[in-house]
Parts: structure tokens; sequence; C-alpha cells
């Protein structure tokens, strides 16, 4: 007999992200250390693995979203809804920290020394550059404010969501950076 799940998780998202962050990591590892004579888009081994990397990060995105939805409309039952509902400060606490990690990271501290020192015309162009934690937080921010807009306003926004969200996953090799 199985038990019960005391915290009530969905376990095959769970084992997405998980399954995503593994694919990530090893995708980052090989990427780094395979020689460039072993790069040949024709071999199918390669093409796979190529293809297969450039799904970890959709991957790692939806099944986190899904999450963080999951467990906001959860709460809705106990704390109650819009901003009534504690995930939703939560969301925007956490959508500020990794914006601002993210901008962090990217920081060239020797712009401050620039700026002592009168140097204004030197551009950091590093400190724009977006990352995964920007998107993250970004798409964190969109998640609550369509919580917010369809809790206030009544609105069965979250199948659209999801079709979105898998078109998304539908369309994703027609789309070139």
């Amino acid at each position: 007999m199985q038990e019960a799940n005391p915290k009530n998780r969905i376990v095959f998202i769970d084992l997405m992200r998980a399954y995503a962050i593994l694919m990530m990591v090893q995708g980052h590892l090989v990427d780094a250390c395979l020689a460039p004579i072993y790069r040949d888009p024709n071999n199918i081994i390669f093409a796979t693995w190529n293809f297969m990397r450039g799904m970890t990060a959709p991957v790692f995105f939806f099944s986190s979203g899904m999450i963080f939805t999951y467990l906001l409309m959860k709460e809705e039952s106990k704390s109650g809804k819009g901003f009534k509902n504690r995930r939703v400060v939560k969301g925007l606490t956490r959508f500020s920290s990794l914006i601002l990690i993210g901008y962090l990271l990217h920081f060239n501290f020797w712009i401050i020394w620039d700026l002592i020192d009168g140097h204004l015309d030197k551009a950091y162009h590093s400190m724009l550059i977006v990352d995964v934690l920007h998107i993250i937080g970004t798409a964190i921010l969109i998640i609550v404010f369509i919580y917010v807009l369809a809790t206030t306003f009544r609105l069965k926004v979250y199948p659209f969501m999801l079709i979105g969200a898998l078109l998304t996953f539908y369309y994703y090799p027609d789309i070139e950076p």
C-alpha cells in the first residue's frame, strides 16, 4: 500500500524539474569539455544532444512555473484570493530578490572606481545582460499579475496559460535566437 505524501507534492513535476537540472549540469559540462572536432551538426549523436540541451531550459522554466502556480492556487483556500493570498507577497518578494541578485551578479565593481576617478566615458554593457534569474523573476511577476487579475475579475485564464506554454514547446524548434 502506498503511503500518502504529507506535502501533497505533484511528483511528476518535481521529477521533470530534477531532470531539467541534471540535463543543464550535463549540458554545460559536455559543452565545456567537448573538442571542436566533435561538434559536427551532421553527426546524429551531437545533433540529438544539442537538441536535448536546448530543451532543458524550457522544461525547467515550465516545471518551475507550474509548481509556483500550483502552490499559488493551493494557498488561496487557506488565506484567501487576490492580494490576501500569502503566495502573492512571497512571489513579489521572490521577483524582487531574483532581479536584484541577477543584476548584482553582473555588476562591475570597477565602475565605482571609475566614478571616483572621474572616468565617466566607459560603458559597462555587462551590467545590462539578461540571464536566467531575470527570466524566472519576470515570469513569477507575470504569473502573480495574471493570478490577481483573474481572481479580482473572476476570469478563467489558467487553461489559456497552459495552452500558451505548451504551444511554446511545440513551436520551440521554429524559434531562432
